[in-house]
C-alpha cells in the first residue's frame, strides 16, 4: 500500500421490487498548494478521455508542478465539470449544490477559476441487484502513471484487496507498542 491514492467503496443495493435508475456524483475539491485561496486559480484541470478521470496540475507550486492528482468514479460518466461555480452554483453551497439538480454537469475544464472534480455516473439496478461503486482520489508523477493506478485499484476486487492490505500494515504499525494502565479502557 505505498500508492498515493484514497479509495472509497460504496455499495448500492435495490432492495425493492422495481428496477431502479439513479444518478451518482461525486465530487472533490482540490487546493494543490499551502493556501487554498492561494492555489485555487493556479491549477489546470482537464477530463482524461481514456480513463474517464479529472486530471489537476499546478505549474506554479514547486511542490505540485511535477504532480498529476485525480479524481475517477468505475462506473462510465455520463457528464463531468471542474468548475466549483458551475457545480455548486451562484449563491450555494454543498449542502444544495446547482449541479445535483441538472440533468448534466458542464463538462468545463482548464485553467484560471476555482477548482473541482464532479463526475457524474448514471446506474441501473435489477430488483435484488447489487453494484459496487469504486471512487478514487490519488496523485502520480504522469498522466500515464494516474491512468495505471486507476488500473491498479479501480476493480471492486482491486480495491477491496488494497484496503485489506493498507488496514494489515497499520495493525502491524500500531501493534509494536503495548500500554498497560490501572484504567483498562485506555490500554
Amino acid at each position: 500500500p505505498t500508492d498515493s491514492v484514497k479509495i472509497s467503496s460504496l455499495r448500492i443495493t435495490n432492495h425493492g421490487e422495481k428496477t431502479r435508475h439513479l444518478s451518482l456524483t461525486s465530487y472533490v475539491e482540490f487546493t494543490l498548494g499551502a493556501e487554498h485561496e492561494q492555489a485555487r486559480y493556479q491549477l489546470h484541470t482537464r477530463y482524461d478521455e481514456a480513463s474517464g478521470a479529472i486530471f489537476a496540475q499546478n505549474f506554479y507550486a514547486p511542490d505540485f508542478e511535477n504532480r498529476v492528482v485525480f479524481s475517477w468514479i468505475s462506473e462510465p460518466t455520463t457528464s463531468h465539470t471542474a468548475r466549483r461555480d458551475h457545480f455548486i452554483g451562484r449563491n450555494r453551497d454543498l449542502t444544495a449544490p446547482l449541479g445535483l439538480e441538472q440533468d448534466e454537469l458542464s463538462g468545463a475544464v482548464g485553467a484560471g477559476y476555482d477548482p473541482c472534480a464532479a463526475l457524474r455516473c448514471a446506474i441501473t439496478l435489477a430488483p435484488g441487484e447489487t453494484r459496487v461503486v469504486i471512487i478514487l482520489l490519488g496523485a502520480a508523477a504522469t498522466d500515464d502513471e494516474a491512468r495505471a493506478l486507476i488500473e491498479r485499484h479501480g476493480s471492486p476486487a482491486a480495491a477491496a484487496a488494497s484496503i485489506g492490505d493498507a488496514i494489515t500494515t497499520w495493525d502491524k504499525r500500531l501493534s509494536v507498542i503495548t500500554v498497560h494502565t490501572p484504567e483498562p479502557e485506555f490500554d
